[in-house]
């Protein structure tokens, strides 16, 4: 497992791209890990709700979308593009082929292949940007 964190601003970019992690390792536990430290004082993370507990992350408004305000019927649209986007990201680093199938090589190999895959993709969001 690997975490992809992405800029929200243009050009949307990869900002951090870490791992592998064991699939046991909880989400959180590898943000704090991971990116919480590196994070400016006015500076958050769009995260799932799993992540309520930490006060550095943003996470979306739940509940049924019918009974939501105006407000955060607005924020939560704002969350589905970004989702969308980040996903983007995600399958453009998984059609480079590391991910899809049995690795039969060392595990420091794979990290490094993984690594350079995620490189390329930015390369990649650079040249042919998300729209």
């Amino acid at each position: 497992m690997y975490q992809v964190v992405c800029s929200l601003g243009k050009p949307f970019r990869i900002l951090s791209f870490d791992g592998p992690f064991k699939g046991s390792a909880a989400d959180v536990s590898i943000m704090r890990n991971t990116i919480l430290s590196k994070l400016k004082k006015d500076e958050f993370v769009m995260c799932d709700k799993g992540y309520r507990q930490e006060e550095r992350c943003w996470c979306p408004p739940s509940g049924k979308v019918a009974t939501m305000s105006a407000e955060d019927k607005i924020k939560r649209r704002a969350v589905t593009i970004i989702r969308q986007l980040n996903e983007r990201i995600i399958g453009r680093i998984v059609t480079w082929g590391f991910f899809k199938r049995k690795w039969n090589k060392s595990g420091s190999f794979h990290k490094l292949c993984a690594h350079v895959a995620a490189r390329l993709t930015q390369l990649e969001v650079l040249m042919f940007p998300l729209t």
